[in-house]
């Protein structure tokens, strides 16, 4: 099959993505004039103006708290023929699956966006903690670069 990144000069592999937020640095930077990633954006993928039609990004993110807002993120970008891809995964050096755990209490993770969601339990006796973990496919990343990027025409 085709690669995801055919005809795309620059690509951005974004693994944690969380909600997207560099994605959206990247393809709509005068919305965070702030944004630290700004300057090496430039440097590194070209003036907005040609980046939005010859970049990819894949954002990885398997916190299905975030699903909603990705594939709204996507859908949005593609209407407006940015190639943004939302990757419901996380990423590993083979593929499988993993339990990710929130880590609400000791991370202030439900006020952050879930910054605490994490492979490691940070709270082993919250029982919270481990009743609401999740369960995630993982996928070998180093293939999915290999089939999906380095392939590209």
């Amino acid at each position: 099959s085709k690669p995801l990144a055919d005809g795309c000069y620059h690509v951005l592999l974004d693994a944690g993505s969380n909600k997207g937020v560099h994605g959206r640095f990247l393809f709509e930077p005068e919305k965070y004039p702030k944004a630290k990633f700004l300057d090496a954006f430039n440097k590194y993928f070209g003036p907005i103006e040609t980046r939005r039609s010859n970049t990819c990004v894949f954002a990885f993110e398997p916190n299905p708290l975030h699903r909603e807002h990705q594939v709204a993120t996507m859908n949005a970008y593609k209407a407006m023929g940015w190639r943004y891809y939302y990757m419901p995964v996380g990423v590993g050096d083979r593929a499988g699956s993993i339990e990710f755990f929130r880590n609400n209490v000791s991370t202030a993770g439900a006020a952050h966006e879930d910054w605490g969601f994490s492979t490691t339990n940070m709270e082993p006796n919250n029982p919270i903690n481990k009743q609401t973990s999740v369960k995630s496919d993982v996928i070998d990343f180093a293939k999915f670069v290999a089939l999906n990027i380095l392939e590209r025409e």
